[in-house]
């Protein structure tokens, strides 16, 4: 059953009142953490009568009353608290790198000076969720949990549910073209009913966690109903979204639940996916699409070598990011949607979304890198996967973490959002595995 909501008995209008700063960020993530579990009715009616706005805006300080949110953004308040001790305490300073021009990129390329200072305990504040784990490189593993075989499928792509509970992946051959969906709670697998006539080339899950999409090489983008495994119909009839060309990519919005962003090589379309009717659309080149994270404000689009990040609202040209030699594999934001992680055959590099710096690049040692996320639990570590291996990426030190050889290929990589914080991969022998 949904929370009810209290009632509190007076008539006035919420719209009239004057609100404290502190209490309009309290009620966006309210109405966030309950889209989040999937109250969307109670969501809508908290929102109409608190009268908030839509899209939330940029923190400075953590909310501190819901844990879940608490997690996702300890680690960019944690670095705003440093940086303001070091300008009050000088003895405190340490040598800032030139072109460390925003916050990330400190968190990112500061180094710890002191090595005793690394197995300290965290002492967290009193009345907040439990803090994200400052661990040390050598403390951040990848431990093997369950192994779901799909039939010799050549997987491309796989999505982990934000609850952690469905895997859903794809790739190619008659098989790769039935969603693969596998269920961590009982242990379970299935091959969808219906099918794409082409190579299943992205997977992604809505953020109710009820529905995915895949985007295939056959034109078109669908949506399915992960507990019937079937596609899902809406109102006018139609179960899918088409395109001129082989789409190669898609997202959801992350709190607009009724917008979904696919690409081809040529065109980026923006869907209403309630009446599967084209929003708006940009034929300036398409790619790997990853919309921002809580903000939903920015889009990510890698096509060859380069990323282009976008207005998502009109998908006007913002900035560029250009460093690869080699075409991109792979890209994700981090979960503040400060930063984004991109992988090519022969390196790993991550980018600051401010200013479109790079803030630090690996070499893939002949390892022909092929996907890549953040750490759901580390938030300053990356999971890469890449020619017969698995590895965690520190990105203080950018030094690896752990390494785990791997029979076949990784070719997809996901991450869960909830306290399962699990990891799920495809590899190119057909077979989903979950890590923790």
């Amino acid at each position: 059953m949904e929370p009810k909501l209290p009632n509190e008995g007076s008539s006035s209008n919420p719209a009239m009142e004057p609100k404290h700063p502190n209490e309009e960020t309290f009620q966006r993530f309210v109405y966030a953490y309950l889209m989040e579990k999937g109250y969307e009715k109670t969501a809508e009616i908290f929102r109409n009568d608190t009268q908030i706005s839509i899209p939330m805006p940029d923190l400075n300080e953590p909310p501190g009353f819901l844990s879940d949110f608490w997690n996702i953004f300890y680690d960019t308040y944690n670095s705003r608290a440093r940086q303001r001790n070091e300008q009050t305490s000088p003895q405190n300073q340490q040598p800032t790198p030139s072109n460390a021009g925003s916050t990330q990129n400190q968190v990112i390329v500061q180094q710890r000076s002191n090595t005793s200072t690394q197995n300290q305990v965290i002492v967290q504040p009193p009345n907040i969720g439990p803090v994200i784990n400052t661990t040390t490189a050598s403390m951040i593993s990848i431990k093997h949990h369950l192994t779901f075989p799909s039939g010799g499928v050549k997987l491309l792509s796989c999505d982990i549910s934000s609850d952690g509970r469905i895997v859903a992946s794809g790739g190619q051959g008659p098989h790769g073209r039935k969603p693969f969906i596998c269920y961590t709670e009982n242990r379970i697998a299935v091959t969808a009913k219906d099918t794409h006539t082409g190579t299943i080339t992205h997977v992604r899950f809505h953020p109710d966690c009820k529905r995915f999409a895949t985007a295939s090489a056959d034109r078109t983008v669908k949506l399915w109903n992960a507990a019937t495994h079937q596609t899902v119909l809406h109102h006018m009839n139609h179960s899918v979204l088409r395109h001129k060309g082989a789409v190669r990519s898609l997202d959801f919005h992350p709190f607009d639940y009724k917008t979904l962003c696919s690409s081809d090589d040529t065109e980026i379309k923006v869907w209403d996916v309630n009446t599967c009717v084209t929003s708006y659309s940009s034929k300036d080149g398409g790619g790997i699409v990853r919309v921002q994270p809580l903000y939903g404000r920015l889009l990510a689009v890698a096509n060859g070598n380069a990323i282009t990040i976008l207005d998502s609202r009109n998908l006007v040209f913002v900035r560029k990011l250009e460093g690869h030699v080699k075409d991109i594999k792979s890209m994700c934001w981090d979960v503040t949607g400060q930063m984004i992680a991109s992988v090519s055959e022969d390196e790993a590099r991550v980018w600051s979304a401010s200013d479109g710096q790079c803030i630090g690049s690996y070499p893939s040692k002949e390892r022909k890198f092929q996907s890549v996320i953040f750490h759901p639990r580390y938030h300053k570590a990356l999971v890469i996967g890449g020619h017969k291996c698995l590895l965690s990426l520190n990105l203080e030190s950018m030094s690896e973490c752990t390494t785990r050889d791997t029979q076949f290929s990784i070719t997809a990589l996901a991450a869960a959002k909830a306290q399962s914080q699990f990891i799920a991969s495809g590899s190119d022998d057909g077979v989903v595995k979950i890590w923790k």
